[in-house]
């Protein structure tokens, strides 16, 4: 209750702890800890106290701390998130009350287990109620479509940041004074919150072709117009997936799955909430064999198609060409899911539509690529580099695609070392994009000539 002692407590406790473990000092647990307390105890309780004339004082504390705490802890959840969270408050301020029954039954759990387990587990499970209402909070919050807007993660982006996270520190005080400006801040969250934001001139109106940055995965979209789309692969995250789809204003879309490893489907979800999928093509081979399953349970209602070199599939003004099919051989069932095999039996499809044409292999090696090699009309303008760049390669491929544009999807910190030193020396000469650098890309062909826009 005395003006400069919390901070002065803080401030020793930061260095007896790292007296004691100074490796403390690179946890990220510790920093945000650290931060939120230091935000809660410099600017908690005077915004309360302004923001208590507008409103009942617990009311106002319940903003005003989760609040203080997030601008304090922002920069550094971004730097490892690449996102800045808008519905955060709000979900801390449900999720509050749970927090001191989960933290105290979880400490009593462990103190009555060193004499009974069986006793210490009523705790525990009334600690794991609270907990699960917290992580339900959490999914609710996350499910708004302007819950979180991109950040680039690099030392200059994080220093605007936080000069953007003081700045806002210092004028809300002035703001909340205002009962206009009060009222403009909640409609203003609620318009964020239900309305996502995308980069400046993202999407672009004439887009063809979007390449979603989906993380360590793939998903392409093809603009079929009004609405309608050919998505080729569907990435690893229904979310992530769903916050590339939103923008580009896809409500119908017909499914190509290249092949079933989970970075290509687990995505699936995204188009089978509030959208309508016309047409699944699958490739033959059903491995894995759960994730076939996952599949073919969520191609229920739609049309569900093998796919077999020289199949063409046409949706509105998309026209895609399976090029080959690579049998799966020699594989037990069940055996090294990540298998060669497996990657080389990824269907490889050529896609054309407004002038434009891609040609893309899921995660195709040399042996799938070898395959492919005998199927005519590899060339296209846009290469989506097979298995996210990775070092099994056949330059063979790349020229017989000759194409005028790569892009690379991947993701950032992936611990495969793609794009690998090999596939970039490929790449040499050819125009080229990467989605963990670029974020999402859209391509098109206007007047003969390429055009691209990196969402990043």
């Amino acid at each position: 209750g005395r003006s400069g002692q919390a901070i002065r407590y803080l401030a020793w406790s930061v260095v007896g702890l790292l007296l004691i473990d100074p490796w403390l000092c690179r946890s990220v647990g510790f920093c945000l800890s650290v931060a939120a307390t230091a935000g809660i105890v410099l600017w908690a309780k005077p915004w309360s106290l302004v923001l208590g004339r507008r409103m009942p004082v617990w009311a106002a504390e319940a903003v005003c701390v989760p609040l203080a705490a997030q601008l304090a802890t922002q920069p550094i959840v971004t730097a490892i998130s690449g996102q800045v969270s808008l519905v955060c408050v709000v979900a801390n301020i449900f999720a509050a009350p749970l927090v001191a029954p989960a933290t105290v039954l979880g400490f009593a759990a462990t103190g009555v287990a060193v004499v009974s387990t069986g006793l210490a587990a009523v705790p525990a499970t009334v600690a794991g109620w609270f907990a699960q209402g917290v992580c339900w909070i959490a999914q609710w919050g996350s499910a708004f479509p302007g819950a979180a807007w991109s950040w680039q993660v690099s030392p200059a982006s994080i220093a605007v940041l936080a000069g953007v996270c003081l700045g806002i520190a210092l004028v809300l005080p002035g703001l909340w004074t205002s009962r206009i400006g009060v009222a403009g801040l909640a409609v203003g969250l609620v318009f964020a919150l239900l309305n996502p934001i995308s980069a400046p001139g993202w999407p672009p109106a004439e887009w063809a072709m979007a390449v979603c940055d989906v993380g360590q995965g793939d998903a392409t979209v093809f603009n079929a117009g009004d609405g309608y789309a050919l998505v080729v692969d569907t990435g690893p995250d229904p979310e992530v997936l769903d916050r590339c789809l939103r923008p580009l204003r896809v409500s119908q879309v017909a499914v190509v799955l290249t092949h079933l490893h989970a970075d290509h489907i687990s995505g699936l979800p995204a188009l089978l909430t509030g959208r309508q999928v016309s047409t699944l093509v699958v490739s033959p081979v059903r491995e894995p064999a759960p994730n076939w399953e996952s599949v073919a349970l969520a191609a229920a209602g739609s049309e569900l198609v093998t796919a077999t070199p020289g199949m063409v599939l046409s949706f509105g003004q998309v026209k895609a060409e399976v090029l080959a099919a690579k049998p799966l051989a020699g594989l037990s069932r069940g055996v090294d899911p990540d298998s060669a095999d497996e990657n080389d039996s990824s269907l490889v499809i050529r896609v054309e539509v407004a002038g434009l044409s891609a040609t893309l292999g899921g995660d195709i090696e040399e042996a799938g690529q070898r395959n492919a090699l005998k199927s005519a009309g590899l060339r296209a303008d846009v290469l989506l580099v097979p298995h996210h760049g990775s070092a099994r390669q056949l330059a063979q491929y790349f020229d017989a695609v000759q194409p005028s544009l790569a892009v690379i999807s991947v993701g950032a910190d992936n611990g495969f070392g793609h794009p690998t030193a090999t596939a970039l020396r490929m790449l040499a000469g050819i125009p080229s994009y990467r989605t963990d650098l670029d974020g999402s890309v859209a391509i098109a062909k206007v007047d003969g000539v390429l055009r691209v826009w990196a969402s990043g």
